[in-house]
C-alpha cells in the first residue's frame, strides 16, 4: 500500500517568493469578479506565483496552486496575529522601550497587504465575543408581539436574572435559547 508522504516544510526562499508574488498581485487575487477580472485571470495569477515559488524550491517537490493558497492563508493569518499583538503592545501605557519590530522580510510584505481594520479592528465596533444578547420584552401595544421587541442584556444582567454565574454556557429565557460563546 502506497502511503501519502508529507511534503517538506517551506523554505525561507519559498515563503519570500510566495509573499512577493501575492503582494505584487494582491488586487487581482482579492479583487471582485468583473468583466475585466475573471476566475481565469485569478487562476493564471496563481499559476505565475506557483512558478515563482517552484523556481526557488531546492527540493524535488513542486508546490501546486492549492499548496500555495493554503500556505498564503496560513502565513497571512499568523502575520496578522503577530502584527495585531505588536500594535496592541505599542498602544499600551507604562512607558519603556517600544516593542521590537521582529517581522521577517516576507512577513512585512504580508503586513503590507492587510488593511488597518483587519489588524486593529473597527473603530468603535462591538466585540462579538462579548455576551450581548437580545431577549423579548413585553410591550403595552397589543399589535406588537413580544417576539418582535427585544432588549439587549449583558452577562451581569443575565447572571442576576437567572442566579447563575457569568460563565453559564446556555439557558432558556422566555422561550428563547441563549448561548454564551
Amino acid at each position: 500500500m502506497d502511503k501519502h508522504r508529507r511534503k517538506p516544510n517551506w523554505s525561507t526562499n519559498e515563503l519570500e517568493a510566495l509573499a512577493q508574488g501575492v503582494s505584487a498581485n494582491i488586487k487581482t487575487i482579492r479583487g471582485k469578479f468583473s468583466p475585466g477580472l475573471t476566475n481565469s485571470h485569478k487562476t493564471e495569477c496563481w499559476r505565475e506565483i506557483v512558478e515563482r515559488v517552484n523556481s526557488v524550491n531546492v527540493s524535488d517537490t513542486n508546490r501546486d496552486i492549492n499548496d500555495c493558497k493554503k500556505k498564503w492563508h496560513d502565513i497571512s493569518c499568523a502575520t496578522k496575529k503577530k502584527e495585531a499583538s505588536r500594535r496592541k503592545e505599542m498602544r499600551a501605557t507604562g512607558g519603556g522601550p517600544a516593542p521590537p519590530d521582529d517581522l521577517k522580510a516576507w512577513e512585512r510584505l504580508i503586513a503590507g497587504t492587510l488593511s488597518k481594520s483587519s489588524v486593529e479592528g473597527v473603530e468603535g465596533g462591538v466585540d462579538t465575543l462579548e455576551c450581548v444578547i437580545a431577549t423579548p420584552v413585553q410591550t403595552s401595544d397589543p399589535n406588537e408581539t413580544s417576539s418582535s421587541c427585544f432588549e439587549l442584556m449583558d452577562k451581569e444582567s443575565i447572571s442576576m436574572m437567572e442566579g447563575a454565574s457569568a460563565s453559564t454556557q446556555s439557558f432558556t429565557s422566555s422561550g428563547i435559547q441563549i448561548y454564551f460563546y
